[in-house]
């Protein structure tokens, strides 16, 4: 409402339908107007208002403030300036308001406007957030402290167990290669004539002790790869030589189970440069398996050269596998649901990681009841064999 006017009503009208509290004095820093808003927000009684006193009006505002004498600095330094200011003023009774200040122009002297905005909830509210953001960063401090430690823990226990297998890999296999070489020779009757009884049970032994071999090498080869040890040792050596062994290496096994065992290979395919001892413990993992999973018909292991590598394939005529299966076969510890409790799961995640590392794949194609093939792809172009030393020494 207007102090000094009694007919100033459009004035009073403006003033009245804005949201802020609004103050204005002239060019004598005497108050000129303030509207409704104004005297809600500060609480001033009606008494102090009708005494028309702008010096007890001044004093009561003061007293409501944390910092009456800031106030009144600030007050004073803007009367007769040109600048414009704005800033929160803070209450006793926690309240929080946001003042803005400009010069008006009298006569071409300066008073001053003053808008006032409760902005105590906002405030508030802020505070509120950034105490929660605080919390927020102090869990995420906490909890990525627990993660660190909790991987710094998981690296500590995968080198120990590391350390553990590959310091027991000579402990653990001579007295094995012992038991399966003396075997071998009771069974070839180095040390006379044995019964028929007796070669079925030696046999029986070797290929138990071979069997556990092939387990201690997986978990062996496990710790390598999980510790980034795992080497490439790429050699040129025949293909035809390397697939017949394993041929007659997996005769006997196949012929107890009646199964035939064919291969499908050109004499004439020729050499690759690659790791030999690598591609020849996949095969032996993807014939186990097809021996493993097939109990009738047989099982092929087919050998072709295309442009761009060589291509192994075991195909068998088992029971095949499902989607759900071919979708974690390659995973470590996975086995099919039928399979004999002979081995780790490593197998087929182990030679995954083989094949890759020599720059190639292993793949499977399968549905139930229609057996699997599995396929080994070697490269053998240039770009190929640089991509195969690449991978081998991220993993190195």
């Amino acid at each position: 409402m207007p102090r000094n006017s009694k007919d100033d009503t459009l004035l009073s009208v403006i003033l009245d339908s804005i949201e802020e509290g609004v103050l204005v004095v002239d060019t004598e820093n005497n108050v000129s107007h303030f509207n409704a808003r104004f005297v809600h927000m500060w609480n001033i009684p009606e008494t102090v208002i009708n005494a028309r006193d702008d010096q007890k009006t001044l004093m009561f505002v003061l007293d409501q403030l944390r910092d009456p004498q800031s106030f009144q600095e600030k007050v004073r330094k803007l009367y007769g300036s040109n600048r414009v200011e704005r800033d929160n003023i803070h209450f006793k009774d926690g309240r929080v308001f946001d003042r803005y200040t400009r010069p008006l122009s009298f006569n071409r002297n300066l008073g001053r406007l003053w808008a006032f905005r409760d902005i105590t909830n906002k405030v508030r509210a802020d505070r509120e957030l950034n105490r929660y953001k605080r919390n927020l960063e102090d869990i995420i401090v906490e909890r990525t402290q627990e993660l660190v430690r909790a991987r710094d823990d998981a690296i500590r226990a995968t080198k120990v167990k590391s350390d553990f297998l590959a310091s027991m890999s000579h402990e653990i296999r001579t007295p094995l290669n012992s038991i399966m070489g003396f075997t071998s020779m009771l069974i070839e009757g180095y040390s006379g004539p044995i019964t028929d009884k007796q070669r079925s049970q030696l046999e029986l032994m070797n290929s138990s002790s071979n069997q556990l071999l092939n387990l201690v090498n997986n978990l062996l080869d496990l710790a390598k790869m999980e510790a980034g040890k795992m080497e490439i040792i790429r050699e040129d050596f025949s293909l035809y030589p390397v697939l017949k062994e394993l041929q007659h290496l997996f005769e006997p096994q196949f012929k107890a189970k009646g199964i035939q065992l064919n291969l499908n290979v050109d004499r004439g395919i020729g050499t690759l440069t690659t790791d030999r001892t690598k591609i020849r413990q996949i095969l032996i993992n993807l014939l186990g398996n097809a021996i493993k999973f097939t109990d009738q018909g047989y099982v092929t292991l087919h050998c072709e050269r295309k442009q761009q590598g060589v291509f192994l394939q075991v195909e068998d005529t088992g029971q095949g596998m499902d989607n759900k299966l071919l979708q974690v076969i390659f995973q470590k510890y996975e086995q099919g649901k039928s399979a004999p409790q002979q081995g780790t799961g490593l197998g087929l995640a182990i030679s995954k990681h083989y094949a890759e590392l020599m720059g190639g794949s292993l793949t499977v194609t399968s549905a139930p009841g229609q057996g699997s093939i599995f396929t080994l792809y070697c490269p053998t172009t240039k770009a190929a064999a640089n991509t195969a030393n690449a991978l081998a020494s991220e993993h190195s």
